[in-house]
Parts: C-alpha cells; sequence; structure tokens
C-alpha cells in the first residue's frame, strides 16, 4: 500500500516541480521595448581579456521578449523530457481475496464486493498513474522560433550576454575552464558552433553548460544565468533563422 501511494506521490511531485521550474525560468525576465539598432555586448579574446563590445543583430537579440510563449516553450520541453515511470495496482491486480466481504441483504451495512475494492485498506487504487501515460507535447516551429529569440532577446537586456573567442581553444580542458572563470559570468550556458576540439575540451567541465547553434532550445538559453556565444555561433544563428524563415 505504502509504496503504491509512493507511486502516486511521485507522480504528483513530478508535475509541481515542472511547474515550478517553468515558473522560476520565465519570472526572471523582464519585458520592455528595446530601441532599434544593434545590442552591445562585452567581447573577451580567447585569453579571457575584455576586449571591448561588439553588436549583436537586433533582429535576434533586441526584440521584447513574450512571458507567455517563454512559459508555452518551456513547458512543452520537460514535459518532453518527461517519461511515466510511476505504476500503481488497480483492483485486479492487488493480492487479495476475493471473497465477498459480507452478504448483501440482511447485514444493515451498505453493499460491498471483495476487499480488493479502492475504498478498503490494501486494495487496488482507482485512477492511478499507470506507467503508459503520454507526456508529448508539441510545439509549431513558428512558435519555437519566436520563443528562441524571446530567450535570448531577454537575456540581452539582463545583460547576462557575452561574446568570447574560443576558435583556437584547443582540446585543454584546463585553459577552456580557466577562460570561463576569468570571464566571470555565473552558471553561463556557451552556445558554439559546431567544433570537435572544443566540444572536446568542454566534456568534462560543470561550472558551465555547451550547447552548439543547432542544438540549442528555449529552455537551455533561460535555465542558465548567463549566456556566453562564440564569434562563430552569432553568423549560426543568423543563418539558422533566415533559414527558416525562407521555409
Amino acid at each position: 500500500m505504502a509504496a503504491r501511494r509512493k507511486d502516486i506521490d511521485t507522480a504528483k511531485k513530478s508535475k509541481r516541480v515542472a511547474a515550478k521550474r517553468t515558473t522560476n525560468v520565465v519570472r526572471q525576465v523582464k519585458t520592455k521595448k528595446t530601441q532599434a539598432g544593434e545590442i552591445s555586448v562585452p567581447y573577451f579574446a580567447s585569453s579571457g581579456e575584455k576586449k571591448g563590445n561588439v553588436s549583436l543583430p537586433n533582429e535576434i537579440f533586441g526584440q521584447k521578449p513574450n512571458k507567455q510563449l517563454l512559459a508555452q516553450a518551456v513547458r512543452v520541453y520537460l514535459s518532453n523530457q518527461r517519461s511515466a515511470k510511476a505504476k500503481t495496482k488497480g483492483r485486479g491486480e492487488v493480492s487479495r481475496t476475493t471473497k465477498k466481504v459480507y452478504r448483501q441483504k440482511g447485514t444493515g451495512g451498505a453493499r460491498h464486493g471483495a476487499r480488493s475494492a479502492p475504498i478498503y485498506v490494501g486494495g487496488g487504487i482507482a485512477h492511478g498513474p499507470r506507467g503508459i501515460e503520454n507526456y508529448e507535447l508539441s510545439l509549431p516551429r513558428s512558435m519555437r522560433k519566436r520563443a528562441l529569440i524571446s530567450a535570448l532577446s531577454a537575456k540581452a537586456q539582463m545583460g547576462a550576454v557575452a561574446v568570447v573567442d574560443l576558435d583556437k581553444i584547443g582540446t585543454k580542458t584546463g585553459k577552456l575552464a580557466k577562460i570561463i572563470k576569468q570571464i566571470g559570468m555565473s552558471g553561463p550556458v556557451v552556445v558554439y558552433h559546431a567544433n570537435k576540439d572544443l566540444y572536446r575540451a568542454a566534456r568534462n567541465i560543470d561550472e558551465a553548460s555547451f550547447v552548439t547553434t543547432s542544438e540549442v532550445n528555449t529552455y537551455q538559453v533561460m535555465a542558465g544565468q548567463s549566456l556566453i556565444l562564440t564569434k562563430d555561433a552569432i553568423a549560426d544563428l543568423n543563418v539558422r533563422f533566415a533559414e527558416k524563415e525562407k521555409k
């Protein structure tokens, strides 16, 4: 009985956690109108030293964030990561006698069947999780695009975006970790152009999350405290959104 109740509590808890994560991710967004033009963010060399500022395209980083769309995109992503693990037993699956509790008439009590009924302690669970639930959700391509632009714009407006030159970083994890530390941005998500050397160097760094421009999504951008872009990543994002517009 305790195990079955634990399964139900686990299913309910996973729903609450997903909802809380969605709220926490979107709550940090401050919507405001941006002026026409380009967004200026700090630029760091491969040594980790600041070398001035660079401009980001306004079409991607200068739009007004849509909090409702961000919340929807985050919810869809988290729901698609969820799997049906909780499983409870119904009245036909529990190990209880199927003998009738007492005769149908003449006792003055309510009519009952077997003690495997959900009303009894140790009986089956009514309407509990079955382990076959499908939590998959979908979001149209145009909405995914607008949600990602909203996420990138929100980070830029919060002053949590930087550009760094990691083209010639090599495969040394220690060198890459030192650069990330020198930049001084907490909990960063590093978006980079597909690069085998950078991928190898980043595999063992826990202080930051690394994702390629072709795989980055709204949740990853919003879940990080800050956003670091490589020079090639900006060009890749321009191409990525331009291709989607043509389609």
